[in-house]
């Protein structure tokens, strides 16, 4: 990879953390609800609504929209700030994305008290999901590839396909060699870019994992105030933004 592919690398799999965690959390404060992981959410909105549960097929259904909403928003602003000509346009992005889960975390310390909403309490819940919604899919827009790939940050389904697409490519390529297939001219190439996916695509996966892990634990212990920890990763990303800017291709390059 290029320095500025290495640079966006590191950017990918710290944003995989931040939204691992986010969804872990969000997961079980909110009642098995994802905020990050729409499939998911589709799959049990269409499962509810199967077995004729209207109300927990609307509930799963309310951070689709929102999320959808919040990558438009995202690729809306990284446009503008763009042709404006903003040079740390992560900082816009990503600071938006920090102050709605701030807003998240203090907001829903007073509607979810132990994992538990009153009922007359339970109407907040949507405004309340909408929250962490839109700041995944403004995150979503943020980071969209890595060299010349589409590396999704707020869930991690692509990037398993990658891994695999990518590690077959790799085992092509070390079988061809073998052969002498290769020609000495194209072989690094071929085998530099899918080993470097592939490394690329573990490392978000991983990152994803352990955010999770991380974040369901420290929601244990700690309930939404455990934001405060991806709060920081985002705090740090946006001090890295504004003393060096993290180069961000116009929309459509494909070399971001």
């Amino acid at each position: 990879m290029w320095s500025e592919d290495r640079e966006k690398a590191w950017l990918a799999i710290l944003l995989a953390w931040v939204a691992g965690f986010v969804d872990a959390v969000g997961y079980v404060s909110l009642f098995r609800l994802f905020i990050a992981h729409m499939s998911g959410n589709s799959a049990a909105m269409g499962a509810h609504f199967g077995q004729g549960e209207w109300g927990e097929a609307f509930y799963r259904a309310t951070p689709i929209p929102v999320f959808v909403l919040g990558v438009s928003a995202g690729a809306a602003l990284n446009e503008a700030a763009s042709r404006r000509g903003v040079r740390s346009l992560f900082s816009l992005t990503l600071g938006l994305e920090a102050a709605l889960l701030f807003l998240f975390m203090m907001w829903g310390e007073g509607v979810i008290r132990g994992g538990k909403t009153s009922a007359n309490l339970a109407w907040e819940l949507y405004p309340l999901v909408a929250l962490p919604a839109f700041a995944m899919g403004l995150q979503n827009a943020a980071l969209r590839r890595v060299g010349g790939r589409i590396v999704p940050t707020t869930y991690v389904t692509g990037m398993l396909t990658d891994l695999a697409e990518t590690g077959v490519e790799y085992l092509y390529w070390l079988r061809d060699r073998s052969r002498g297939a290769v020609g000495h001219r194209g072989a690094a190439a071929p085998r530099q870019t899918s080993l470097k996916m592939m490394l690329l695509s573990s490392g978000i996966w991983l990152a994803f994992v352990i955010g999770a892990i991380t974040g369901g634990y420290a929601q244990m212990r700690w309930e939404l105030r455990s934001l405060l920890l991806p709060l920081s990763g985002l705090a740090l990303i946006i001090a890295l933004d504004w003393l060096r800017p993290i180069h961000a291709a116009r929309r459509g390059n494909t070399q971001d």
